[in-house]
Parts: C-alpha cells; structure tokens; sequence
C-alpha cells in the first residue's frame, strides 16, 4: 500500500479495512518521483501521495501514528535515494522510534553500499531481499546473506501490477532458495486473485499483494467504499491461503 494515498489522513483507515480483511503485514511504501520497479497504478499513486506534501519524515509519522492503534508488522518498501536525502543514519535511528518493523529498499543491490547494509543490522530492522526468477543459483548465498525477517520472490521480471502470468521457473527457483535459508519465503509481482494464489505450486509462506489493492481503491465510488472492498476482497482470498 503507497503511503499517503489517497489522502495522508486517510492511511490508517485503509490499514485497519486491511487487517479486517486478514492482512498479516503491512508493506507500506514510501511514494518515490522515480519508481522503475513499478507499474502505472502504483506510480499514479505515489504521484498523488507526493502531490499532497507526502515525505520520508510524514510516512515514519504514519507508522508511529499507527503503532498506537496496531501491532501489524510493518515493513517499509523504498528506493534508496529517498534514504540517501533523508540521512542514512537518521533514517534507521527515526524508523526504529517509529515503530517500523523491516525494510525493503528495491533498488539496492546487496553488493553495493555494504556500510547501509551494516547500518540496516546493526538497527534491527529486518532486511527483505529480493529473489527474481533470473538470479543465478550461484549468486543465492550472498543475497540471503543480507537477508531477515523474510525472503521475497518475485513471480517474474518486469514492474508491479503489469502483465498476466508467473515465470516458468518459480517454482524451480523457490525450491532452490528454500534450500539455502530457513527465513519465511513470500511470492508477488502481478499476484492478483485467488486463482493467482493457487496457481503457485511451490511451498511457500505468504504472498504479496499490492498494485491490485490500489486499483480496487482507485475504482470506488469513495474511501467509504473503497475500504469495504479491500475488506471483502482479502476475506475472499482465505481458502487460497489454506485459512
């Protein structure tokens, strides 16, 4: 979910319709002018989010504001240049006071800036790695070396709530990683339904859901709505999820 939309004062609301509807965690994500990894809906919506003043500083208030009504896990989803702007070691120091739970910075490599990644531990944030059905078997150690909390398997290549259909390999390559790590293991990119759901064959723990919730929001007639939807939405996809 992009923090801020539609409406700063409006996030709480939508977190709670989410949790009704049986949300276990909450990826919240800090709205960016240069998202490359996703898709049109949550671009339009951070475009939004920016346009109504949102920032790093009223997102860490956000989820302080949240953790006194809430104990979901919240996990941060970003780009590292809003972090870079903000002030690495601020950040980690302010988001642990906030209440923030994880992160996930989808631009980051694991080889690049080691001393964020330092910062990162040493702030007991947990990190979220991504795994794309391309990365070679070989390079798995290092990435789930970097890795807590849980490990993110994207279902394909591409951009977030764009294109039908998950890579051929999934299943291979989260086998393969289940192999070397013991974290929870999660699936998204383009997971948009219960069928979505059921047609990930591989064993794993959880699944993301994103730019189809957005969409679901961007369609109703009011928030009123929009959050009743999300509401029975998530409800509907229980028996996927083995509930």
């Amino acid at each position: 979910m992009t923090g801020g939309y539609p409406q700063p004062d409006k996030t709480l609301f939508i977190v709670k319709a989410l949790e009704k509807g049986g949300a276990d965690l909450l990826e919240l994500g800090i709205p960016y002018s240069d998202p490359i990894a996703d898709g049109p809906t949550i671009q339009a919506a951070s475009q939004k989010a920016l346009a109504a003043g949102v920032t790093v500083k009223s997102i860490l208030g956000l989820v302080g504001e949240l953790r006194r009504e809430s104990t979901i896990p919240v996990i941060l989803m970003t780009y590292l240049n809003p972090l870079l702007a903000y002030g690495e070691q601020a950040f980690f120091s302010d988001a642990v006071a906030a209440g923030v739970d994880g992160l996930l910075v989808s631009d980051l490599p694991v080889d690049e800036r080691p001393h964020f990644w330092e910062l990162a531990h040493e702030s007991g944030l947990k990190c979220i790695t991504l795994v794309a059905p391309t990365t070679p078997p070989a390079r798995l150690p290092r990435i789930l070396s970097r890795a807590s909390g849980f490990v993110y398997c994207l279902t394909r290549t591409g951009v977030t709530g764009h294109g039908r259909g998950f890579a051929d390999n999934l299943d291979r390559q989260v086998g393969l990683v289940r192999d070397h790590t013991d974290l929870p293991i999660v699936c998204g990119f383009g997971v948009r339904s219960a069928m979505d759901i059921r047609s990930i064959k591989a064993d794993v723990d959880g699944v993301v859901l994103g730019a189809r919730l957005l969409e679901i929001l961007m369609e109703s007639e009011d928030l009123t709505d929009g959050t009743a939807k999300l509401t029975r939405f998530l409800q509907e996809l229980s028996p996927a999820l083995g509930r």
